[in-house]
C-alpha cells in the first residue's frame, strides 16, 4: 500500500460531508415514516382481529340460543302433533265401532 493510503486508514473514517449527512437524515426520515406506518397498520390488523373474534362469538352464542330455542319449539310441535294424531285416532275408532 502506498503510505498515503496507510496514513488515511489510521486516521479512521472521516465525517461524511454536508450533502451526505442531509441525504442520510432524509433517507432516516423516509425509514422512520415508513416503520411508524407499518406499526399503526399492525396495530390496526390486530385490533381488527380482535373486533372479528368478538362478532365470531357473538355469532356461536346466537345460533347455540336459537337452536336450543329451535329444540324446544320443535318438541312442543312434535308433541302437539302426536297428541293431534292420537285424538284423530279416536274419532276414526269411535267411528269404526259405530258402524259395526
Amino acid at each position: 500500500m502506498l503510505p498515503r493510503q496507510l496514513d488515511s486508514l489510521r486516521a479512521g473514517p472521516t465525517p461524511p460531508a454536508p450533502a451526505a449527512a442531509s441525504s442520510h437524515q432524509a433517507q432516516l426520515s423516509t425509514l422512520a415514516s415508513a416503520i411508524e406506518a407499518d406499526h399503526n397498520a399492525i396495530e390496526a390488523l390486530l385490533k381488527r382481529r380482535v373486533y372479528v373474534r368478538h362478532c365470531m362469538w357473538n355469532e356461536m352464542l346466537f345460533l347455540f340460543r336459537s337452536t336450543s330455542l329451535l329444540k324446544a319449539t320443535f318438541r312442543k310441535w312434535v308433541a302437539e302433533e302426536v297428541e293431534s294424531g292420537e285424538g284423530l285416532g279416536r274419532v276414526w275408532k269411535g267411528l269404526e265401532e259405530d258402524l259395526v
